[in-house]
């Protein structure tokens, strides 16, 4: 019984200093009191919720061992941690029930289609069934062969794609304008293993930009996806130099995109799968310079990978600046991808 009560504290203890120490970076990073980059930042993606059943765990068990004080000490911290970095919006919750802002409407869906992996018939059935004026859609691997065939099918929505592997557009609204941004990165591949050391090799990655009308105003909408992909194998050396490689490449592709996106004149709604969780670095710099649609109308964010089981994170989002507010959001429980789509009704506000 000695030896087990040792052993479990041992464990105990490992949890609580790591959790700890997560806590503390994440909160250190949400005050900027960490450098932009710092590879500490890697810590902050790990999910608030994560964090919070670990610290349930650690409790229980020392409860049981009766560590009174080391579980308070624990629970404190925790109590102090979530307000700051939980998904949730305080500002949604004092306005729940307020009327929307009057102005033009817009229904917006983004879907990471992990590369037609449910046929190109299922998918399109899916984006039609969301209802929505404009579906941003990310891992598009159609090539030109190819794009004929689905171009006829998505009817009456028009589909526009760039580079095979990227993002493409799906909108039953007029569109006024059509071009496709590359980043300073480089594709990563979707299903092989990738070295950083080979990545220059490969062609830059993009992004596209529709302009569409909505009933007289021109709204940009662009379907972004930020860089991800497997490490070369499953050796924890190689995945924790991998992670680092993409966080500093995401930090990239996020400066890049809030340059591009402060360019642009008139309303702005941008969405897709930014492979980063709510309170990570790469989320909350994006926060600077847009509003999370989702949490702009509800109070808690909802999970939307992996849909093949219970979801654990968040990785999905819509965001609008400019005149872009929320009327509603929710995650459609439409299982054609390993992500679930994300929807949400938009206010253009008169201006």
């Amino acid at each position: 019984m000695k030896l087990l009560k040792y052993l479990l504290g041992v464990v105990v203890l490992f949890l609580a200093f790591f959790v700890f120490f997560a806590m503390i970076v994440q909160l250190l990073s949400w005050f900027d009191l960490l450098p932009r980059g710092s590879i500490l930042q890697m810590l902050t993606f790990i999910p608030a919720r994560a964090l919070a059943l670990v610290v349930l765990l650690v409790a229980v068990v020392g409860w049981i061992f009766r560590w009174r004080k080391f579980v308070f000490g624990l629970v404190f911290l925790t109590t102090l941690y979530c307000p700051v970095c939980g998904d949730y919006s305080a500002r949604s919750f004092l306005s729940y029930g307020q009327p929307a802002s009057a102005g033009k409407r817009l229904s917006v869906a983004t879907l990471n289609e992990r590369y037609f992996f449910s046929g190109a018939g299922a998918l399109v059935d899916a984006v039609k069934t969301m209802d929505a004026d404009v579906v941003l859609l990310s891992e598009n691997v159609l090539g030109r062969r190819d794009l004929d065939l689905v171009t006829e099918r998505f009817k009456p929505y028009k589909f526009m794609m760039g580079k095979q592997f990227e993002t493409a557009i799906a909108t039953r609204l007029p569109v006024l304008s059509f071009r496709e941004v590359l980043f300073p990165s480089h594709q990563a591949s979707l299903s092989l293993g990738n070295e950083e050391k080979y990545q220059a090799y490969n062609s830059h990655r993009a992004f596209t930009h529709a302009v569409v009308d909505v009933g007289g105003v021109r709204v940009n909408v662009l379907s972004v996806r930020l860089i991800a992909g497997r490490a070369k194998d499953k050796t924890l050396s190689e995945n924790l130099a991998w992670g680092w490689y993409l966080f500093r490449v995401q930090l990239g592709e996020v400066l890049f995109l809030r340059q591009y996106v402060e360019s642009l004149q008139g309303p702005v709604v941008f969405a897709g799968d930014m492979n980063a969780t709510p309170p990570s670095r790469i989320v909350r710099d994006i926060a600077a310079f847009a509003s999370d649609m989702f949490l702009d109308s509800r109070t808690f964010g909802r999970t939307t990978f992996p849909s093949y089981n219970r979801p654990g994170v968040r990785l999905d989002y819509i965001f609008g600046r400019n005149g872009v507010r929320a009327a509603g959001a929710e995650v459609l429980n439409l299982s054609v991808s390993d992500h679930f789509p994300v929807r949400a009704d938009l206010v253009i506000s008169n201006q």
